[in-house]
C-alpha cells in the first residue's frame, strides 16, 4: 500500500521538551519532528502532518527516535501512533 497522506501522534512526558529532537524513521527516508523546540516548557503531545512519505510504501517498520539533547531532565515516550491513509 502507497501511503497518501501520513500523521504521527507523540506522546511524550519531559520537564524540558526544548531539550528533545525527535525524529520518525522509514526506509531509508527520516523525518524532523520536532528539533529542540518549545523550550522550557513541560511534556510534548501532539500531532504531526508528514508529507515526506507520500508515495512510498507502508510496509515495514517505522521507527520513533527522540534524543534529550541536554542534561539534567528526564521523560519518557507514553505512546506514538503513525496514522497512514
Amino acid at each position: 500500500v502507497d501511503i497518501a497522506t501520513l500523521s504521527v501522534d507523540v506522546d511524550i512526558t519531559h520537564t524540558y521538551r526544548g531539550d528533545l529532537s525527535v525524529e520518525l524513521i522509514h526506509a531509508d527516508t527520516v523525518v524532523v519532528l520536532s528539533d529542540r523546540e518549545g523550550g522550557s516548557a513541560d511534556d510534548l503531545i501532539r500531532s504531526f502532518e508528514v508529507a515526506d512519505y507520500a508515495g512510498q510504501s507502508a510496509a515495514g517498520g517505522w521507527t520513533l527516535r527522540v534524543r534529550d539533547r541536554a542534561a539534567y531532565d528526564t521523560g519518557t515516550i507514553r505512546d506514538f501512533t503513525v496514522r497512514i491513509n
